[in-house]
């Protein structure tokens, strides 16, 4: 019988977490540059695999960061990605995986985690739970037509010359905001890449 082995994905295993992930997120191959490209440039985020042998069975990625409370940005761990090859399921291969991201995030000093699941018995029995709140605000882009600030005022896309404002009033606004993430340089990475991206 085989035995899992949970460590961090070497540089030369990215483009088989990217065949993985494009398998299970129905992404194109032609994303597959560009993905390494920014994965490879982001040195502070980890990605970490469950292999049986050489063979990845699944893998995600850990973006450090923080959250704010009381002012203070209390290291957090944001968990992404989280892919499982199908006939892997079912083996203990993805609590394998979140017990090696949860061992990575202790050794780094990072005191709370954060995810967005599709579902929660693996999580949950893994240590996550349910908490906190998401808000959408939706508004209609005629409701810009009612500012009235200035004759030259516009509504444009905004592109990576804005990327230093964008930071700026985040910065701002989640400093006051219990909870709010303290975006690290891996989380900007992730905006740089729409920012980057065709209309």
């Amino acid at each position: 019988m085989s035995t899992l082995v949970t460590r961090a994905v070497t540089l030369p295993e990215l483009g088989e977490f990217f065949e993985l992930r494009s398998q299970s997120f129905s992404l194109p191959y032609s994303d597959r540059d560009d993905w390494l490209h920014r994965i490879e440039a982001d040195v502070d985020a980890a990605c970490i695999g469950t292999f049986d042998g050489d063979r990845l069975l699944a893998a995600l990625r850990v973006l450090p960061g923080g959250q704010w409370w009381l002012r203070r940005s209390l290291p957090m761990g944001g968990i992404a990605a989280v892919v499982v090859r199908p006939e892997a399921r079912g083996r203990g291969v993805a609590r394998s995986l979140l017990h090696g991201a949860l061992d990575w995030m202790r050794t780094a000093g990072i005191a709370v985690s954060a995810l967005h699941p599709a579902s929660t018995r693996v999580y949950r029995s893994s240590g996550w739970e349910l908490a906190g709140r998401e808000g959408i605000l939706r508004v209609p882009t005629r409701s810009a037509a009612a500012i009235r600030v200035g004759a030259d005022l516009a509504v444009d896309r905004l592109t990576l010359d804005d990327l230093a404002a964008m930071r700026a009033c985040y910065a701002d606004v989640a400093l006051r905001t219990h909870g709010a993430l303290d975006r690290s340089s891996s989380y900007w990475h992730l905006v740089e890449a729409t920012l980057d991206s065709p209309a």
